[in-house]
């Protein structure tokens, strides 16, 4: 019972608008805090989603209940070396196991920028769930990505500042895991969906 006193009376503190200070303080250190644990990611970018669901979210597959195969293409300004290009190419398909109705899919994408060439392999499954105004489907993904870095690497400032590229050719490769998870709602005449 004194872990709840104690918890009830420091959110009333919070809540007190004598204590003003003390919840900014707070909100200071949880913002340093959560920007500590970030890590930035540079995604592929697409301008026709509505072509590519399943790359980005493992829900959609077995969506249209029959084979699909579809591809998408995108490349950012030509003529630049070391410019943008990004594919994907998805196969999927309904999945039926008993009464459980599903589908599943598989999903690949390479993205070159610069020196840097990420190919993704994901294997996509999703559970469907009728409703009375919708198809619910909830999915998972998992696969890996092939993270490399390749070329030759120009510093013009300060060729020390990274001992992995300093002037030289390069010729770095991980293979990484990768997992992830998504909702997709569809009707007649909306879609929606998170991943």
């Amino acid at each position: 019972m004194a872990s709840f006193n104690n918890f009830s009376y420091f959110y009333c503190q919070l809540l007190n608008p004598d204590t003003r200070v003390m919840r900014k303080r707070l909100l200071i250190i949880a913002f340093f805090a959560i920007s500590l644990t970030l890590k930035a990611q540079q995604d592929p970018q697409f301008s026709q989603n509505m072509f590519n669901h399943m790359a980005v979210n493992p829900a959609f597959a077995g969506e249209h209940g029959r084979w699909v195969v579809s591809g998408i293409y995108r490349s950012q300004w030509q003529g630049m070396p070391g410019a943008p290009e990004t594919y994907a190419l998805n196969v999927d398909a309904p999945l039926r196991l008993g009464k459980t109705e599903g589908g599943v899919g598989l999903s690949m994408m390479s993205d070159k920028l610069g020196m840097q060439n990420n190919m993704h392999l994901m294997l996509n499954y999703s559970y469907k769930m009728a409703l009375n105004f919708g198809v619910l489907s909830v999915g998972a993904k998992v696969g890996a990505i092939n993270t490399k870095i390749q070329g030759e690497f120009e510093a013009t400032d300060d060729p020390s500042q990274d001992p992995a590229l300093n002037g030289k050719d390069i010729d770095l490769s991980k293979i990484l895991f990768d997992a992830g998870v998504g909702v997709f709602l569809s009707g007649r005449k909306f879609y929606a969906g998170t991943a």
